[in-house]
């Protein structure tokens, strides 16, 4: 691609030279204000051109290889709804604040929907930095502005019509950290109402969806529900000081009594084996590194888990694979080794497929 020898200017200004130069692209200024960013998402759809949508916020500036590399077309996740990136930073040692913030986001980014990512839970698309299937958003109901945080509701609304997403931790975006305590107050206000509100939008009809565990379920209600531990942490807070009182004319008895109960009711939970393990139809070694997709047909419809189950091919012709998550583009040696038992295991005949295709 051929760039402008100048880089400053307005949005306009750029992509009216970049027009100039032969690209096809369109600046759309909006006079009304209604819905805020849901409003401006859902009409740049009236005019987006293809199959999928990249969003990128203003303060995100993604590398010139991103979209080589996040393009569902480019890999194996053309049944996905998005797949999503992961930030980084730009700014990180700008100063404390923005240290703290990137750690925050890093174990947000890296722990929690690599985690949910593996695990084949629901997760929350962030915004940005991260391309749309469009026909997934028209079946879940398109951009609603009822949220302050509309792209999770969405995201959940999605999963709910049975699209599945993906996770890229290795593509990378960076982005800006606010500099400001004021401005980092203002967003995480903005993200924890946000979050509740899509709780009381979304959770009635994420808790009733039949024929699921209530582990899965109680999870979904967890994650949207999170904030919840702030006000829990100020009434934890206010109760140390007579718990203290109490406790210090407490014998060892009564301390353990008490603290070993709730130690370990607050440390383990229950644990959730992936779909196919408890029958016996994957092999143990996989629970850790794999995630169960399918690649569909040239159509690109997508596949419910039905249509797949003790077989290959799935009812629409599709291959069905194991790939490692969230690394998509190579096989881990655990998951290889746990790919290649021998003929018998359903789940070793895709993986034996699998790995031959990816070397």
């Amino acid at each position: 691609m051929t760039r402008p020898t100048r880089r400053w200017g307005s949005a306009a200004d750029v992509v009216a030279r970049y027009r100039a130069l032969g690209h096809d692209i369109v600046h759309i200024h909006r006079t009304d204000r209604t819905g805020f960013k849901a409003g401006a998402l859902e009409h740049g759809l009236k005019t987006a051109k293809g199959e999928y949508v990249a969003i990128f916020d203003a303060d995100f500036t993604p590398h010139s290889d991103w979209l080589m590399k996040g393009d569902p077309p480019t890999l194996p996740s053309l049944i996905s709804a998005w797949c999503r990136t992961r930030w980084t930073h730009i700014n990180r040692h700008y100063s404390f604040l923005t240290e703290v913030e990137a750690i925050l986001l890093d174990g947000h980014f890296v722990l929690e929907h690599g985690g949910r990512s593996r695990a084949g839970v629901f997760f929350n698309f962030n915004g940005t930095a991260g391309m749309w299937r469009i026909r997934a958003i028209e079946e879940a109901g398109g951009w609603q502005h009822d949220t302050l945080t509309e792209d999770t509701d969405l995201s959940y609304r999605s999963q709910l019509k049975g699209w599945q997403f993906l996770y890229l931790q290795d593509v990378e975006c960076p982005a800006e950290l606010p500099i400001e305590m004021t401005a980092f107050k203002t967003q995480q206000v903005r993200w924890a109402k946000g979050l509740i509100q899509c709780a009381i939008k979304d959770l009635p009809k994420l808790m009733n969806v039949a024929g699921e565990p209530e582990g899965r379920r109680s999870r979904r209600g967890n994650h949207l529900t999170a904030n919840l531990s702030y006000p829990l942490m100020i009434m934890l807070s206010v109760l140390l000081l007579p718990a203290m009182i109490i406790r210090f004319y407490q014998g060892w008895f009564q301390m353990m009594y008490i603290d070993i109960p709730l130690f370990l009711a607050s440390t383990f939970s229950d644990i959730e084996l992936l779909p196919g393990v408890a029958e016996g139809t994957l092999p143990d070694a996989l629970v850790a590194d794999l995630l169960l997709f399918a690649f569909p047909d040239g159509a690109g419809n997508r596949i419910d888990d039905h249509q797949f189950q003790g077989s290959d091919r799935g009812a629409h012709g599709e291959t069905v694979g194991l790939l490692p998550a969230p690394r998509s583009t190579a096989c881990s040696t655990r998951a290889r080794r746990a790919m290649r038992r021998p003929a018998g295991n359903t789940a070793s005949a895709w993986g034996d497929s699998l790995d031959r295709n990816w070397r």
